[in-house]
């Protein structure tokens, strides 16, 4: 019994696998691709035929061996003088005889079988390399903006640029090693182009994204992906749609507006650890239009996607040195300056090497001078208060309610900035 069973699988198999091989021989030789056939098929229980578009090569009619037209018009190929193998095509166009091969469009109603598709799945063979002018490329789509035009490329599912590229967002090796800076919001890549940034690539969901950037000049790559790839990369619980990447602006790139003159006053950044409040200090550095910003070792990287937002575009509006360290510092300061250290009232009370401490409002801001910003949680470095007691400086307290111990970093900062932009506003009115 068992015996007649597998005689009979056997048989069927066996006609299974004839049937296959009959559609395969009558498509591969009547100009159909075999793509056209349905992924799930499979026979005698092997794998699904791969989806891979096979080049297929007509031929004319006056050689032998060629396509010859029916009477009802329609193309048919006979039996070349190569055939392929009895079985599944291993994923290569059949071979057939040059000699007695040729393409007319003749032959063929549907002229996109002509071209080779075996890149079809590789992202590469969609890229662009010129994405601007008055000429267009096969396979990219021209937006039209302001009688400007731009060549952007569509994505295919296969190109994983965009999971690359917010992968390095988030690592800052990665971001250094390639010397480069992803900004994500139309507001930053905005901001970045005003300036000058180099910008390799955009990626974008929505074409109106685009509305309003400074891209008509530079050549940029323009890449449109579907915004379910934002959604899957993106810190953001609703993402703006577009991201860009720059290579890291330099600090000589970053220029003040000249018509707003700056404080004479240089922000010192000190073991500030939380991205969210670097941010707020850079972005209130930037309001209070300070002349520089120093970001010491010990802080976050300044090019942090959290930073980034937070910062809301500050990095590009105030110089910013990153990654200083201590022994560096008196470098990047005039000889003249006078090194303010914003601390408690009560932090330096009754030590030996105790600062001098005065009100913030008592201080004269006018002066050049540079103020050191400490994080709530490591506080204020050692060798900031060596630096500061070496070159005879002060601290600086804000007046508070006995309940409340300190202040978030980011508040304070604002509050001393603005006090001394206050002071420098007056001391130019009464000039």
């Amino acid at each position: 019994m068992a015996a007649c069973i597998n005689s009979s699988v056997h048989v069927c198999r066996s006609i299974l696998l004839l049937q296959t091989t009959l559609k395969l021989r009558k498509i591969l030789f009547s100009g159909v691709q075999l793509s056209q056939i349905h992924s799930s098929t499979s026979v005698c229980g092997r794998r699904p035929l791969r989806r891979k578009a096979l080049k297929v090569f007509l031929a004319d009619n006056s050689n032998p061996g060629t396509a010859s037209q029916t009477p009802t018009g329609s193309n048919s190929l006979t039996r070349p003088e190569t055939r392929p193998r009895f079985g599944f095509p291993n994923d290569r166009p059949a071979k057939v005889d040059q000699t007695s091969t040729a393409i007319t469009s003749s032959h063929v109603s549907d002229t996109s079988f002509v071209e080779p598709l075996q890149h079809q799945n590789d992202h590469q063979y969609n890229r662009k390399t010129n994405y601007h002018g008055n000429h267009k490329e096969t396979g990219s789509i021209i937006l039209e903006e302001d009688d400007s035009k731009f060549l952007y490329t569509k994505a295919p599912s296969t190109d994983k640029r965009f999971g690359s590229i917010m992968t390095m967002a988030k690592n800052r090796k990665l971001r250094e090693r390639n010397n480069k800076v992803i900004l994500e919001g139309k507001r930053l890549v905005h901001d970045a182009l005003s300036v000058g940034a180099k910008c390799h690539t955009i990626f974008f969901s929505l074409t109106s994204n685009l509305d309003g950037l400074p891209i008509d000049k530079m050549e940029t790559e323009l890449v449109k992906i579907p915004y379910k790839e934002f959604e899957i990369w993106s810190g953001l619980s609703t993402p703006q749609g577009i991201v860009g990447v720059f290579t890291k602006p330099s600090y000589d790139m970053i220029k003040t507006d000249v018509s707003d003159p700056c404080i004479p006053l240089t922000l010192v950044c000190d073991n500030i650890r939380d991205p969210g409040n670097l941010g707020t200090i850079l972005r209130a550095a930037a309001a209070a239009n300070c002349e520089k910003i120093l970001v010491t070792r010990g802080c976050v990287d300044i090019w942090d996607p959290k930073v980034l937002r937070a910062g809301a575009g500050a990095h590009f509006h105030t110089p910013v040195t990153n990654r200083i360290a201590w022994p560096e510092v008196p470098n990047y300061l005039d000889a003249d300056t006078s090194l303010y250290i914003a601390d408690t009232f009560n932090q330096t009370d009754g030590r030996e090497d105790a600062l001098p401490q005065l009100l913030h409002s008592d201080m004269d801001w006018t002066m050049q001078s540079a103020l050191v910003i400490g994080g709530e949680t490591e506080g204020i470095s050692q060798e900031a208060l060596e630096l500061c007691a070496s070159t005879h400086g002060t601290t600086v307290f804000i007046p508070m309610s006995k309940a409340v111990d300190s202040l978030n970093s980011a508040m304070s900062a604002s509050i001393l900035l603005f006090e001394a932009k206050r002071q420098w506003l007056a001391h130019q009115k009464n000039k």
